[in-house]
């Protein structure tokens, strides 16, 4: 029978293991660092050209849409839709 302590022990070895290879494989890679200065970019252009009298409306709208979102993905990961739509498109573009 598997416990409620060897599950948490595997999810912890498992965060580990994720959180080890972003910071020896991902964090301050190019694509890391060119991501980085086009979201900057992308924000200073953003606020150079927004409505100034309708900025707050339109901050607040897209809090919205991010944290519906954010919802949404953080239930289907919980559900592996994920996983599985990777794995579906992994194996369907092979088999050409």
């Amino acid at each position: 029978m598997i416990t409620d302590d060897q599950i948490l022990k595997k999810a912890e070895n498992l965060n580990n293991l994720i959180e080890t290879q972003w910071i020896n494989q991902t964090f301050l890679s190019q694509s890391w660092i060119f991501q980085v200065i086009l979201i900057v970019f992308m924000y200073v252009i953003f606020f150079y050209l927004v409505d100034k009298k309708r900025i707050i409306e339109i901050l607040l709208y897209g809090s919205l849409v991010a944290v519906a979102f954010a919802v949404y993905d953080s239930i289907a990961q919980q559900l592996n839709y994920w996983a599985t739509l990777k794995g579906y498109y992994l194996s369907s573009q092979t088999s050409f």
